[in-house]
C-alpha cells in the first residue's frame, strides 16, 4: 500500500493500468484490492507531523474511492505518456485484520451496563442485541455456516466503530459494504493445502521430483498439518512454516542420495512421533527423526 514506501496512492491505479495492458477503458472497470488497510488507521498517540501512512493516505484515497479521473503516467520507456483512468466504476476491495476492533464493538454493546439486571460483558452477544440488529447472514439467524451458531463481534460492526478504530468519517462513508470473515477451519486449510493450482502439497511434490524422489502425504498427515495451523493461530500463511519444518531434513538428504526414490509423510511424522519414511526400490532405507 502506498504511504509506507513513499509512493503516491495513484500507484494502485498504475498497477491496474499495467494489468490492463495500458488500456484505459479496461482499467476503468477493473478491481483494486488493497490489503492491510487497517494499518492506515489514525493513531491517537501519533503527531500529525509524523502521520505519513495514516490519515494522510486516507485523505488521498477519498477522491479515488468516490470517483475521479486520474492521470497516470507511463513510467516505462523514454516518453512518459499520460493515461486518463476514470475510477467511478472501479471496484475497490479493502481488507485487514483489524486487531482490537472486536473489543471496541463489545464495549459499545455493554456501555452503561450497571445494576443487578445489566448485561455482562461475558454474556453471549445475542443477549446484548435485539433480533433486528442481527445481520441476516449470521449463523445464529440462519442456523448454517461454519461458525457453530456463535455470533462474532465483527458481525455487529457499525461505521462508528471503524471511526473509533482510527478511520476518518469521510473515508468510511465511501465504503458502502462492510463484511466480516470467519477464521479458516481445519477443513478450509486442508483445501488450501491440496486444491489450488499451486497448492503447497503440489509444490513440495514438484520440488522432490526434481531430485528424482516421489513425495506423498497421507490424508491424516495433511489434516494434522491443518490442525497445527489452527492451534497456532497462524492461518493459511502458517502452513508453509509447518511443512518446511516437517520436510527440512528430507529436503537436505534426498538431493544428495541417488538411492532414495520415494518419500512418505504420515501423521506420526508430522507429530514427531515417527521418522520420515524413505524408500528405494520398494524397501525402506532410512528413518529420519523430524522435529516439530
Amino acid at each position: 500500500m502506498a504511504g509506507y514506501v513513499g509512493e503516491d496512492v495513484e500507484s494502485c491505479i498504475h498497477r491496474l493500468l499495467q494489468a490492463a495492458d495500458y488500456d484505459s477503458d479496461r482499467a476503468s472497470t477493473g478491481i483494486i484490492f488493497i490489503d492491510e488497510i487497517d494499518k492506515l488507521a489514525r493513531s491517537s498517540s501519533a503527531s500529525y507531523s509524523k502521520d505519513v501512512a495514516g490519515e494522510g493516505v486516507q485523505q488521498a484515497l477519498l477522491k479515488i474511492l468516490e470517483g475521479t479521473i486520474v492521470s497516470v503516467p507511463e513510467k516505462e520507456g523514454g516518453e512518459k505518456e499520460a493515461h486518463l483512468v476514470d475510477t467511478t466504476n472501479i471496484l475497490f476491495i479493502l481488507s485487514g485484520a483489524f486487531v482490537g476492533l472486536d473489543k471496541l464493538i463489545s464495549n459499545r454493546l455493554t456501555r452503561g451496563s450497571i445494576g443487578f439486571g445489566a448485561a455482562l460483558k461475558a454474556a453471549p452477544l445475542t443477549s446484548l442485541v435485539t433480533k433486528g440488529q442481527l445481520p441476516f447472514f449470521s449463523p445464529s439467524v440462519t442456523g448454517g455456516g461454519g461458525g457453530g451458531g456463535e455470533l462474532s463481534p465483527l458481525d455487529l460492526v457499525e461505521p462508528a466503530d471503524l471511526v473509533s478504530f482510527g478511520f476518518i468519517p469521510e473515508f468510511i462513508g465511501r465504503l458502502p459494504v462492510v463484511a466480516s470473515l470467519k477464521e479458516l477451519t481445519e477443513a478450509d486449510l486442508l483445501r488450501v493445502l491440496t486444491e489450488p493450482k499451486n497448492a503447497l502439497v503440489r509444490q513440495y511434490e514438484a520440488l522432490f521430483r526434481v531430485s528424482g524422489v516421489e513425495c506423498r502425504f497421507t490424508t491424516p498427515a495433511l489434516r494434522e498439518v491443518a490442525k497445527l495451523a489452527v492451534s497456532k493461530g497462524t492461518g493459511a500463511r502458517g502452513l508453509r512454516r509447518i511443512m518446511e519444518t516437517v520436510l527440512l531434513e528430507p529436503m537436505y538428504l534426498c538431493p544428495g542420495s541417488s538411492g532414495i526414490q520415494f518419500l512418505l509423510i504420515t501423521k506420526a511424522v508430522v507429530l514427531a512421533e515417527s521418522a520420515a519414511l524413505l524408500y528405494s526400490r520398494g524397501q525402506r532405507v532410512q528413518h529420519i527423526r523430524i522435529g516439530l
